[in-house]
């Protein structure tokens, strides 16, 4: 397969460019939001190529993307037979301020940890990344990103408990250069895991504006002012992945159209 050219990679690298300076640069108010702005990265998987990026190894709060590298652990732990408990009840799950597919189950329903791993990814469901946090603690998750690569910034240190949810959820970070990391590893190694991204019910950012006969898997992660989506784009028998952090942002709802637009714009560059 043909490398991806040099000219397409200059015009990819505008069209992110001009995604982070429509982004908040400064604080929303005085000692909020002192990281405001956005960052973005791509890479071509295949073809592969060198990733590209606009701030890119800022960290930013990762919100609940932060769920991909602690499934992946799990995932890897459960591998090596290295897991003491392998199901879970919805009791034990317990329960949350927010939506959860967990309520769908009865009681005394008992979810294998494969289960609770794919359907943590598809809704983003809290309970079920908090039963897995007491699995596989931080600094599992922590040296699991250093181990594949991920920088100094890639931190886990906050779980989805319900004291744990909005701002002291901002300590959990990441930059869009670890996120291509996280992306190439699970397009490598982690099937489970890239079908789970595949059925997504939150499709609202990175692939609103793609057609629907393309593969995008993607994990999204919200918090105030952030509006996040990481994924892989595949179609043609071509693939990349593309990451996009914000911080500060006054309308998530604008964020996520221009995340859609931007995607789309990479999309149709690559893929022409």
């Amino acid at each position: 397969m043909q490398p991806i050219n040099s000219e397409k990679l200059h015009q990819i690298q505008s069209v992110m460019d001009t995604f982070v300076a429509a982004g908040p640069n400064r604080c929303i108010s005085e000692g909020e939001n002192k990281g405001a702005g956005r960052s973005v990265s791509f890479s071509s998987i295949e073809p592969a190529s060198q990733i590209l990026s606009v701030r890119g190894g800022t960290a930013r709060p990762a919100a609940s993307v932060i769920k991909l590298p602690l499934f992946m652990a799990a995932c890897a732990l459960h591998q090596k037979n290295q897991l003491p408990q392998q199901t879970f009840t919805k009791h034990e799950l317990g329960t949350t301020r927010y939506a959860s597919i967990v309520s769908a189950f009865e009681d005394t329903h008992a979810f294998t940890l494969m289960e609770m791993i794919k359907l943590g990814i598809i809704t983003s469901d809290n309970p079920i990344a908090v039963a897995i946090t007491k699995l596989v603690p931080f600094q599992i998750v922590n040296s699991f990103m250093a181990a594949i690569g991920c920088s100094q910034g890639a931190q886990m240190q906050a779980g989805f408990t319900e004291d744990e949810l909005g701002p002291k959820g901002r300590v959990n970070t990441l930059s869009t250069d670890d996120c291509i990391v996280i992306l190439s590893e699970i397009n490598a190694r982690y099937p489970l895991i890239y079908d789970a991204m595949a059925n997504n019910l939150r499709n609202s950012r990175l692939n609103l504006l793609l057609p629907e006969t393309w593969e995008a898997p993607h994990k999204t992660g919200s918090l105030e002012g952030v509006v996040n989506d990481i994924g892989l784009v595949a179609n043609k028998g071509r693939k990349f992945a593309v990451a996009f952090l914000t911080d500060g942002e006054p309308s998530p709802e604008k964020t996520s159209a221009e995340i859609a637009a931007t995607t789309l714009k990479i999309a149709e560059i690559f893929f022409a």
